[in-house]
């Protein structure tokens, strides 16, 4: 299959952040910062054409530092080390218990192509997987809801693996402050349990392979038009 990213043994996969990019909605009216002129990140399929089929490097948002305070507060629970954090925080990142198998990679493979990704967290005997997300009180209703999948899809991994369904969760620590009100801080902890049932396994099944195949048909028109 004719996807825009490849594995170093040459095998074309996608991700769930792809296919989050892919099928979501379209910005039209933001991909343009009038006050900069420069292009900014958007989802949908314009931003995934953008950012994969021309590797457009978008310019530094103020929404960035998101990301890397999930990674520091994800890093503090894996190797345990909350020494960069107040004394409430300690507290609050302390009472999360590790499942113990951290950034387990997952690979799916189908017909021509992998779905790839990592784990955050697992139980050694593929029981129990987890998700660490940061956000707002607000923003953890969404990890309740059906459209919430990318626990689906790994568990698809583990399920043919073991046979087995394994028990997932959603470990959302929960930010104070934002890119507007600096600096964010650690406030509480929610965990979210999500049940997994084979029809969830069927429809992330189906959503991987339909999104692939949309991806391929409009890269390979890419390639033809630019002779890449």
């Amino acid at each position: 299959m004719n996807l825009p990213r490849i594995t170093e043994e040459g095998v074309p996969y996608i991700s769930y952040s792809q296919i989050s990019t892919w099928i979501g909605k379209e910005a039209f009216n933001k991909v343009i910062d009038y006050n900069t002129g420069n292009l900014k990140s958007v989802s949908g399929k314009t931003g995934y054409i953008l950012r994969y089929f021309f590797n457009y490097d978008f310019p530094p948002s103020p929404m960035d530092v998101y990301a890397p305070f999930g990674i520091l507060i994800e890093d503090a629970i894996c190797n345990q080390e909350f020494s960069c954090f107040t004394t409430e925080e300690q507290e609050i990142l302390k009472s999360i218990t590790p499942l113990g198998v951290f950034q387990y990679p997952v690979k799916v493979e189908f017909d021509g192509f992998t779905l790839n990704g990592y784990i955050d967290d697992m139980a050694a005997d593929f029981s129990i997987i987890r998700d660490y997300k940061t956000g707002s009180i607000a923003s953890t209703k969404k990890y309740s809801k059906p459209e919430y999948d990318q626990l689906n899809m790994y568990a698809l991994d583990i399920y043919r693996k073991t046979g087995k369904i394994p028990e997932a969760e959603v470990s959302v620590i929960l930010r104070s402050g934002s890119h507007l009100n600096m600096p964010m801080r650690v406030s509480g902890v929610q965990t979210i349990k999500r049940n997994i049932t084979m029809n969830d396994l069927y429809a992330a099944e189906a959503k991987i392979i339909s999104t692939a195949k949309e991806i391929a048909e409009c890269y390979t028109i890419f390639c033809e038009v630019f002779k890449k």
